[in-house]
């Protein structure tokens, strides 16, 4: 539902402009007005949508381990249907360099080289 968010939170009243300016503030009306009990869940970053009485509880979703980075690999190489065999996911995803990588991270790092492959 909220998948491009980023886009509308920069910060209000720069770059963002009157649409978006009112794009987000609809937002903030409808996450007043939500009901906690819907099993929706809102992750944002602009500090208003932080204030308190929008959200009920604020989660830290750790990034992942090398095992989850692993998992993450795997399940985006199964979008592509044919990856070089001699690809090892899991000792990439065990690379150092790849301490502080999120899942989107990690979608950069690798689209390229999945989409060469096909």
């Amino acid at each position: 539902m909220l998948a491009l968010v980023d886009a509308l939170t920069t910060k209000r009243g720069r770059e963002g402009g009157r649409v978006v300016e009112q794009a987000l503030t609809q937002l903030l009306v409808e996450l007043d007005g939500s009901d906690p009990r819907s099993g929706v869940y809102v992750i944002a970053i602009d500090a208003a949508l932080l204030r308190l009485g929008r959200f009920g509880e604020l989660m830290y979703v750790p990034l992942p381990s090398p095992d989850e980075r692993g998992m993450i690999l795997k399940t985006l190489a199964r979008r592509y249907k044919r990856i070089d065999p001699n690809l090892d996911l899991m000792a990439l995803a065990k690379d150092s360099r790849c301490d502080n990588f999120s899942g989107a991270d990690l979608s950069n790092l690798v689209k390229p080289l999945f989409l060469s492959c096909c």
